[in-house]
């Protein structure tokens, strides 16, 4: 190699170097960062200002493939595909407790796989009142209730939420995000259910799953376009709205899951999406 090409080279090298240490440098980069912009004994006078790179909102932009797995791949977070049985029968029991709950009309020919079949508009985040993942997917895991609440066909398909979350803030995805599970009392038409390990009293959820769920709303919103984020003891609010259906008035149960506080730290945590919480009666 000629001495002018290696001279080149290097110069292509430096530069191609300072450009990767900036590319990783702090978005709120300023000369007062340690180990960042001018050494102490710079003459340098001018600092560089880096723009966050904002993702494109999936709504308002048609995305080539190649794009959408780039934004995959940057959104969404670990996770652990743990599933519960879903299987015909749960298919059929599904839809037999919207057709009862809803009103929906089920008929010889209806498609019941597409009847629970969603596109999702809100997160519910719960807590599992239990001590561990295990005890929560065991919960979900088979298609029916079991004891002596079950006395109708209607009433008999099981509990089922699409995430759970430990207290470590594994994340553990239990069902696609599109079948309607039964989490949420007139909203499971098109709410997915996210459970927390933990309860309010002797298992406070932890800042660790505060992170997980907003990574994973903050996903989620991305993948579906979502317009709401509550908490369980929240659903009560939307009596009213477009988006409750229930047909049964009696059919209501108190919850207090996951918190105001909890709530408020994921809220903030994701406040930049502008999901809308419940619609309060009380203004």
């Amino acid at each position: 190699m000629a001495p002018e090409d290696a001279t080149s080279l290097r110069r292509f090298t430096a530069m191609c170097t300072m450009t990767v240490v900036l590319s990783c440098a702090p978005s709120d980069l300023d000369s007062a960062t340690p180990g960042w912009g001018p050494r102490a004994n710079s003459t340098a006078t001018h600092q560089i200002e880096l723009t966050p790179y904002a993702l494109p909102r999936t709504g308002t932009h048609t995305l080539d493939t190649h794009t959408r797995d780039l934004q995959e791949a940057v959104l969404q977070p670990m996770m652990v595909e743990w599933p519960i049985e879903w299987n015909a029968e749960r298919t059929r029991l599904a839809a037999k407790y919207f057709e009862a709950h809803k009103g929906w009309e089920l008929g010889p020919n209806t498609d019941l796989d597409a009847l629970t079949t969603m596109d999702p508009k809100m997160v519910v985040v719960h807590w599992t009142a239990g001590g561990s993942a295990r005890s929560a997917y065991n919960t979900f895991r088979s298609v029916r209730q079991r004891g002596q609440r079950i006395r109708r066909e209607w009433n008999a398909v099981n509990l089922a939420a699409h995430f759970v979350v430990d207290r470590d803030g594994t994340i553990f995805r239990l069902m696609p995000e599109t079948r309607m599970g039964r989490h949420t009392i007139g909203l499971n038409h098109l709410a997915i259910g996210v459970e927390n390990v933990g309860d309010g009293a002797d298992m406070p959820l932890t800042r660790a799953q505060v992170d997980a769920n907003a990574q994973l709303v903050r996903w989620l919103e991305w993948r579906y376009d979502l317009t709401h984020l509550i908490g369980h003891y929240e659903y009560k609010d939307f009596e009213g709205h477009p988006y409750f259906q229930e047909k049964f008035s009696w059919f209501r149960t108190g919850r207090a899951d996951p918190g105001k506080k909890f709530m408020a730290d994921l809220r903030a945590e994701v406040a930049d999406l502008d999901l809308e919480g419940a619609p309060h009666t009380d203004g």
